[in-house]
């Protein structure tokens, strides 16, 4: 095994304004790897989807990525990727076959960069689902602190109508976002990205108006939120 420091209060310009920093042993700040087979693996099906049109992963590429699992074990991948469809990680060997980690092994996956393995451009955590199904899905963690935005893609596989010019009813993957505020009484579902969505949770006081109009931050997309959580999170409040 080996030991590295790992820091990851890093920009991601392309995806969030910061990627939140993991720290996984607050006393020494350093991670000890596993043996991958840790993670278990079982079959990978319809891989290539190759009668499907639209995208079921966060990132159709693989990258280098850490995953925390539920027993703390802590395991360094050079190529992994998520599937946003089925909710399953998937990796590739040393021989370079895809397989998929065992369901409900990962607790937290970290993404880097491909040109630059330093670089953290996700992280995503495994929370229960809200609404009826409770089921463990993966949500992406866009800011530290006690109250995250969280962001969760859901990837459904929807049938079109027969096609006679091409002879078959073409499948395709559709995506629908919806984004969340994580605090201390858990997931509340945002109705929008917009600041009375916002302020209907985070109850805005003198110091986060003044804050908001000095920024100019209107609360209107994910950079802007993250901002104003930071700026919430550094009040202590």
């Amino acid at each position: 095994m080996k030991t590295i420091f790992l820091f990851l209060s890093l920009c991601c310009s392309a995806v969030i304004a910061q990627v939140p920093t993991l720290d996984l042993n607050e006393s020494s700040r350093s991670i000890k790897y596993n043996n991958p087979a840790a993670i278990g693996q079982k079959a990978v099906q319809n891989l290539t989807y190759s009668d499907v049109r639209g995208k079921c992963f966060w990132d159709n590429e693989f990258n280098p990525g850490i995953l925390i699992l539920k027993g703390g074990s802590v395991v360094k991948m050079p190529s992994v990727r998520l599937n946003l469809y089925t909710n399953d990680v998937h990796y590739l060997d040393r021989s370079g076959v895809e397989l998929v980690a065992q369901t409900g092994q990962v607790k937290k996956l970290i993404l880097f960069s491909r040109k630059d393995t330093t670089r953290a451009i996700a992280v995503f955590h495994s929370l229960a689902g809200t609404g009826s199904s409770k089921a463990e899905v993966f949500y992406q963690i866009l800011n530290d602190g006690k109250v995250q935005l969280l962001k969760r893609v859901t990837v459904n596989l929807r049938k079109k109508d027969y096609d006679p010019s091409v002879g078959k009813a073409e499948y395709r993957f559709a995506s629908d976002t919806d984004y969340f505020l994580r605090d201390d009484a858990g997931l509340n579902l945002l109705k929008g990205l917009n600041k009375a969505s916002v302020l209907a949770i985070v109850k805005p006081t003198d110091a986060t108006d003044q804050w908001l109009t000095s920024n100019k931050n209107k609360l209107k997309g994910e950079e802007d939120i993250v901002a104003f959580l930071e700026f919430v999170n550094s009040t202590g409040k």
